[in-house]
Formats: structure tokens, sequence, C-alpha cells
């Protein structure tokens, strides 16, 4: 999308897009259209690729929505929390705008597209990670890497299971998980194993002891 619309990735954003008046997106009495009119060449057609829209409030709520799910994608993987609750508010703008100047089917995908990004923000990997090493400073680093790597296998978004489970193993120092076969245990297995053998100052005496069934 950034490639074929170079223009728009500068420092002014997609300020450009609404500096000139377009009196086709002047607000009026007039209900708003089911779908954005989309303008194509006649070369165009048989690519099936689309030109911009007609309007420049819709063309320009397209181009913010791309800009805030690339932003939330990518601070979801670097664990960025502050550039996630920047995304969700610039959703949530949209969203009110959306109301007003689109269709309901765009105001019900953003909207879907804020929840998604709040659940995946509050289910992330990395704010466990980074609790669990509050006391450890000197490996915080080596830990958001792990927790990059598991990003990187598709399991950085923390089940329900594995959420209850990292809450326990964080303020706890012993608890049982019991959950089905393909739930995410081994990965709260293995937190805490590093927690008891890296993270927790050990005290003179018996060792501690991890029992995985």
């Amino acid at each position: 999308f950034w490639r074929d619309n170079p223009a728009l990735t500068g420092r002014d954003g997609s300020g450009s897009l609404l500096a000139a008046e377009d009196e086709a997106d002047i607000e009026s009495d007039e209900p708003a259209e089911d779908g954005v009119e989309v303008a194509r060449a006649p070369d165009d057609r048989d690519e099936g690729v689309p030109a911009p829209p007609a309007s420049k409030i819709g063309w320009y709520v397209v181009v913010e929505l791309v800009r805030a799910v690339g932003l939330i994608g990518d601070s979801l993987r670097r664990g960025n929390s502050s550039r996630i609750e920047q995304a969700v508010n610039k959703l949530s703008g949209l969203s009110t705008l959306a109301t007003r100047l689109a269709s309901d089917e765009l105001w019900i995908l953003i909207n879907l597209i804020e929840a998604t990004a709040k659940r995946y923000s509050d289910n992330s990997l990395h704010g466990r990670v980074s609790r669990l090493t509050a006391n450890v400073p000197g490996l915080q680093a080596r830990m958001w890497r792990f927790a990059r790597e598991q990003y990187a296998r598709g399991r950085g978004v923390l089940w329900t299971s594995q959420v209850q489970g990292l809450e326990r193993l964080i303020t706890s120092n012993s608890f049982a998980l019991c959950t089905p076969t393909g739930s995410g245990k081994t990965l709260v297995a293995n937190l805490a194993l590093v927690k008891e053998l890296l993270l927790v100052h050990t005290q003179p005496g018996a060792a501690p002891l991890a029992l995985y069934l």
C-alpha cells in the first residue's frame, strides 16, 4: 500500500488529503452512501487496481485505517504499549468520523478492528514477560527477545488459560494449571522454569523443584 502511495508517508501524513476543500465532502442533510465510488482508468479494469476513491474523506479514512492497523501490528510485535494506545485512539476517532460520513459497514469494520486491537494488547505476552523481569533488569532484553520469537511463531497473543496461568505465576510461588491438550500449558511451564532458575534470588538450602507432567 505504501509503495503504491509514497506521497502519504511524509511528515504531513494524510493532512494533504484534507488540505483542499471539496464540495462533495461538505456535510449535508443527505444520508451517507452505502459505499464509496471508486474511479478506474480504462486500462486499469483488467489489472483490477482501483484508483483512490473520489471522496477525499473516504480516501482519508482508508489511508488512516491502513496506517493504524500497521502501527498496531508492529507495536504488538515489539511490545510498545504506548504506540498501541495511540493507534487505538486513532481508530476511535475514525469510528466517530465514519458514523457521520461513511457507510454502516465501514463503521462496523473499524469497531471490530479496535476491539480486536484492545484484546490483543491486553493478552500480549510482552506485558507478562515485562512484569516477570521487573526485579531483574539485566535479563529484560533477553526476555524481550524471547517474546519477539514467540510472536514470530504466532504465539505472542495469549489464550485465556495462558493469561490466567501467567498471572498466577507472576503473583504466586505455587499453583496448578489444568487445561486440555493444545491449550498452551508448555509456554506457562517454560516461563515457570525461567522464573525459578533465573528471575528469583535463591536462598541457601533446598533448590526449587518443578514438575511438568
